[in-house]
C-alpha cells in the first residue's frame, strides 16, 4: 500500500483523498489523523496502533485503489535489508513499494520524502540554499534545520512534524542565487 499525501504548506497538514467521499488529514506529520467521510470527521487518530488497524482497513476494503497493506516485523525488515545489500534507507517495517524503498508511517514512498521528483539545482550548505527544478520549469527551497544540521525533507513526518516542506521561488532569485553560488 502506497498513500499519496499532499502537503498544504500554508496550515502544515497533509491530506490524503482514497475516494470521492473519503479522505485523511494528518497533523504534525501524524501525530493527529483525522478521517473524513461526506466532508464529515468521523474518527481522530492518535495512537499508532489504532493508524496500522486503519491502514488494514483500507488495504482491505480499498485494495483496488491504495493496494493491500503489507507490514514487516523487524526479523523480515532485518531479512529484507540483508537479502538486497544495496538497499539505502530506513528499516522498513512498513512494508516496501513497487521498487524495493522503504513506506514511512503514513504510507508514504521514501521517494516522495527525499525529493526524487525534482531535480536538485544547488546544494550550499554553509549559506543554507538547497533548490531544485520541479518537471514544468518551477523553482523550490527547503529550509536548512540548524538543530539537525540538515536539510527538511519534503513533507512534515513523525520525526519532523513541522517541517514547512518545499518553498516556491520566482525564476528570477533562483537563478541569481544559482549563478551566485554555484
Amino acid at each position: 500500500m502506497e498513500l499519496n499525501w499532499t502537503h498544504n504548506t500554508t496550515t502544515g497538514e497533509l491530506r490524503c483523498d482514497i475516494t470521492n467521499n473519503l479522505y485523511y488529514i494528518a497533523i504534525r506529520g501524524g501525530e493527529k489523523i483525522h478521517k473524513y467521510i461526506n466532508n464529515e470527521l468521523v474518527n481522530t487518530i492518535k495512537e499508532h496502533d489504532d493508524w496500522e488497524d486503519e491502514k488494514h482497513w483500507l488495504g482491505q476494503e480499498h485494495t483496488n485503489i491504495v493496494g493491500s497493506y503489507t507490514p514487516l516485523t523487524w526479523e523480515e525488515s532485518s531479512a529484507f535489508m540483508k537479502a538486497n545489500p544495496f538497499y539505502i534507507g530506513a528499516q522498513p517495517l512498513f512494508g516496501v513499494d513497487g521498487n524495493q524503498r522503504y513506506l514511512d508511517r503514513l504510507a508514504r514512498g521514501s521517494a516522495v520524502q527525499e525529493g526524487n521528483d525534482m531535480e536538485r539545482v544547488l546544494l550550499d550548505v554553509g549559506n543554507g540554499l538547497y533548490i531544485e527544478i520541479d518537471s514544468e520549469g518551477n523553482y523550490w527551497q527547503r529550509d536548512y534545520d540548524p538543530v539537525v544540521g540538515d536539510f527538511y525533507n519534503v513533507q512534515p513526518c513523525c520525526v519532523f512534524p513541522d517541517n514547512p516542506g518545499r518553498k516556491a521561488m520566482t525564476k528570477e532569485k533562483a537563478e541569481r542565487l544559482i549563478k551566485k553560488y554555484s
